[in-house]
């Protein structure tokens, strides 16, 4: 039986930047959802996805408003999630949403 796990997060950006870490999911997983909203419709930012060994999974760039990405991707052990370059400092929503294998 496949198990779905939410990780949410506000993320307080702060010198227009933000990190943290997903859950881990040292079993794999797959990614199915990345979900990141900016309090702001206006704010522009980028957002980076690294895995366990700092390796670049997803990238966001120029981003205006809302992610809302439904492409999948492999996870094994914990991702780390960054917002950079944010025209504001403000609260995001983060959400992933995986599926465990």
């Amino acid at each position: 039986m496949k198990l779905i796990y939410r990780f949410e997060k506000t993320a307080n950006v702060v010198g227009g930047t933000w990190q943290d870490e997903s859950l881990d999911m040292s079993a794999g997983a797959i990614c199915r959802q990345v979900y990141v909203r900016p309090t702001t419709p206006t704010t522009t930012y980028e957002f980076n996805i690294y895995d366990y060994k700092n390796r670049l999974m997803r990238r966001f760039i120029t981003v205006v408003d809302l992610i809302n990405d439904l492409t999948e991707f492999p996870v094994k052990g914990k991702l780390r999630m960054r917002i950079i370059s944010s025209s504001v400092d403000e609260p995001f929503d983060v959400m992933l949403m995986f599926e465990n294998n």
